[in-house]
């Protein structure tokens, strides 16, 4: 009786492939194993098939040609840019950075002997003024972290371009949905892939994407030095995130969008932080430049002290009470006025209450809110 032939298997998913060591046919092979970077296979700490499908995933996405991924948002950013500063150079970056990556360049670049600068978060007009004969990156949140000004991106790029500076953006809030940072002239673009990619809050991750091949060897480099692996377990998670991404994406929004319009009418609420609401001094630049809007807002109130925001907190129920944000549950955050202070370039010292609006009926998150309001 013939062995029947092993029936063929496909998956709409990919596999997870783990390894930490990687074995080679001959001496030869392990020897010159270094020479298969940036995107072979050397040892796990640079990837498996898994983590290279998503960077494969993410970089289209990106309408890029590579991508690394790193295990944070914050590696992403900090990786970035390790790759490309080094002692004497002086880096810009935006007044309303992401505070874990400001606090990494204001303590850790410096200790490097790198010049650490500061430019308004809502910079128009003339960049170069902020512009140094040594200045070799430029650092672009749009919006920015916590107070969501909007920057004037081509007018940056220009700049910098003119200069002979490289770029990197943090693109998280708007994703690859609403805005494609490579298209328009930035030459790294990150995202933290804990938020909108993964989706589902329970997975750490961050991206990188580039067209420039010499900017990815680099990336690699710095992943591989350091040694800033990627668990293919949570790249499979991002993977099944991106699948979703753009129906989120658009759902979120427009549940933001109304809570934005909403909370702008409220008699209590001083100021609502969003881009995408008509009432914001950055539409012009949010219409001019992005597709559609992300998840998250801010907003800050009148004239309420400590115990105020702790009752309004206190009859919270869908929105949970914690850190991050682009998943499914919504999400709020509170940050006082101190925070501000360690901005050069402030635009509010009020406290703020940060919401990511998930997937739950909007309805219920108003009522909810108007409940809290009280």
């Amino acid at each position: 009786m013939r062995p029947s032939h092993e029936s063929p298997f496909q998956s709409l998913t990919v596999p997870i492939t783990r390894a930490s060591t990687i074995v080679f046919d001959s001496l030869d092979d392990f020897v010159n194993r270094f020479t298969r970077q940036p995107d072979g296979f050397s040892y796990g700490v640079t990837g498996t098939p898994t983590t290279r499908a998503l960077e494969k995933e993410i970089a289209s996405l990106e309408n890029g040609a590579h991508c690394v991924v790193f295990p944070s948002g914050q590696a992403a950013l900090t990786a970035a840019a390790l790759a490309l500063l080094k002692s004497g150079d002086h880096v810009l970056v935006t007044d309303g950075a992401y505070g874990p990556f400001r606090d990494f360049c204001v303590r850790w670049l410096a200790q490097l002997g790198i010049e650490v600068g500061f430019y308004p978060a809502n910079c128009r007009g003339a960049f170069s003024e902020y512009v140094r004969p040594n200045t070799r990156l430029i650092h672009i949140e749009a919006p920015a972290s916590l107070t969501m000004e909007m920057p004037d991106i081509p007018a940056i790029v220009k700049a910098a371009r003119a200069g002979g500076i490289r770029t990197m953006m943090d693109n998280t809030w708007a994703s690859t949905v609403a805005y494609r940072p490579l298209e328009h002239g930035v030459d790294l673009s990150i995202e933290a892939a804990s938020k909108l990619f993964g989706g589902h809050s329970d997975l750490l991750m961050g991206t990188v994407s580039t067209n420039d091949f010499e900017l990815h060897r680099k990336l690699r480099d710095v992943q591989s030095t350091v040694g800033l692996s990627v668990s293919p377990d949570e790249a499979a998670l991002v993977l099944r995130g991106l699948h979703t991404l753009e129906l989120r994406y658009k759902a979120q929004a427009k549940s933001t969008l109304k809570i934005a319009e909403w909370l702008d009418e409220h008699p209590m609420v001083e100021r609502v932080h969003y881009p995408a609401l008509r009432s914001d001094q950055d539409f012009d630049l949010w219409q001019r430049d992005f597709t559609s809007a992300g998840c998250v807002l801010s907003f800050s109130t009148k004239h309420w002290d400590l115990g105020r925001y702790r009752r309004f907190f206190a009859k919270l129920n869908h929105f949970a009470i914690g850190a991050s944000w682009g998943g499914v549950h919504s999400l709020a955050a509170f940050y006082p006025g101190e925070v501000h202070d360690m901005r050069a370039y402030k635009t509010t010292e009020l406290p703020l209450i940060r919401l990511s609006i998930g997937l739950e009926d909007v309805d219920t998150l108003v009522s909810e809110l108007q409940a809290a309001f009280g």
